[in-house]
């Protein structure tokens, strides 16, 4: 039989309910938890996935022979068209739809020098699709929203520190899916058909901070390997002092082909194409200027980690529409355009 104590369905509901995950490492706590096999939803107030307190992170993945540690907060965490039934006798969770508002993610990585970021990549995978099929054979999620979101992703080796963290995020997902014993360098992004990832108010150092770019939204899409960028500004620093300056103001910025774990945790954009539209750019030509020192980087203070900077940048073509370029000459403390 396939019921439950006998009965057809079942309405369950816990508080303060708290499970040490089979990882050994982290405890899975939430404030409520309500499961309805009839309705074919669960539901999660205060869900949380988080290491024990109090301890050096670092010790401990070393002790249960982990490389990465999550810390997750989601004040209401829902699933729509969850086959409860298929998960609890078959193994088999299929979820249809899940929605995580204003989520608080943190993913900490530690590696061996000798571990190179590819190979730490695919373990810190490995460690998060084993933590699902600890429990079931086989994880479908159809679809998910994951709104007005804060995420931190920390890679740490005694070579240094690659980080990326941003708020504001939103994330959908898909067709996800994770199965047991499945080859993990063969799955998409985020184990995901379909990633589509926005960010709000985006501003990033190139040139050796001699340039700052502002985008007032980013969107990438990993099925399209596409990032969007709108209402761009790229802009010297005020006491950049060069002969050629370089000013722009670009409505939509089209990148095509990227790679986006280079780009978030190498600080490196590689891509295929690079489209402008209607982007109106300015150069002057100062001969007054005696050129200084590169500006040093500084880091922001407090926990947003922006502006970052692009380290590295390879495009194999730009097309620019409907642009406009205007070229002004400085001499003599006179300016006037070509």
């Amino acid at each position: 039989s396939r019921s439950f104590f006998l009965a057809d369905n079942l309405h369950l509901e816990f508080e303060d309910y708290a499970l040490k995950l089979a990882d050994n490492l982290h405890f899975f706590k939430a404030n409520r938890l309500s499961l309805d096999t009839k309705k074919q939803e669960i539901i999660i107030d205060g869900f949380s996935i988080k290491p024990p307190q109090n301890v050096q992170t670092k010790a401990v993945l070393e002790t249960y022979g982990k490389n990465s540690v999550l810390d997750i907060y989601v004040p209401k965490f829902e699933a729509k068209g969850v086959d409860i039934v298929s998960a609890y006798f078959d193994g088999i969770l299929h979820v249809k739809q899940i929605n995580v508002p204003r989520p608080q993610i943190s993913i900490k990585s530690f590696k061996p020098t000798e571990t190179d970021s590819a190979v730490q990549d695919v373990m810190t995978r490995q460690e998060i699709a084993d933590l699902l099929t600890n429990y079931f054979d086989e994880v479908r999620v159809d679809s998910l929203s994951l709104f007005d979101g804060t995420m931190s992703l920390e890679s740490s080796s005694t070579k240094g520190t690659q980080s990326f963290s941003d708020k504001d995020i939103d994330l959908g997902i898909k067709n996800f899916q994770v199965q047991k014993g499945a080859e993990i360098s063969n799955m998409g992004f985020l184990f995901s058909e379909e990633v589509d990832l926005q960010l709000n108010r985006y501003i990033f150092n190139i040139a050796d901070g001699k340039y700052t770019m502002d985008a007032e939204r980013i969107n990438f899409n990993s099925a399209n390997e596409e990032i969007i960028a709108r209402n761009v500004k790229l802009s010297p620093k005020l006491d950049l002092n060069e002969k050629l300056k370089i000013s722009a103001t670009i409505p939509t910025m089209l990148f095509r082909g990227v790679d986006l774990e280079r780009f978030l945790f190498e600080n490196q954009l590689g891509l295929q194409k690079l489209e402008l539209d209607d982007a109106l750019v300015n150069i002057l030509i100062n001969d007054d200027a005696v050129p200084s020192e590169a500006p040093r980087r500084r880091r922001q203070a407090g926990p947003r980690s922006l502006p970052k900077t692009i380290d590295v940048i390879q495009i194999d073509t730009i097309t620019a529409k409907k642009a406009q370029l205007f070229v002004s000459i400085k001499e003599g403390g006179v300016q006037k355009e070509l």
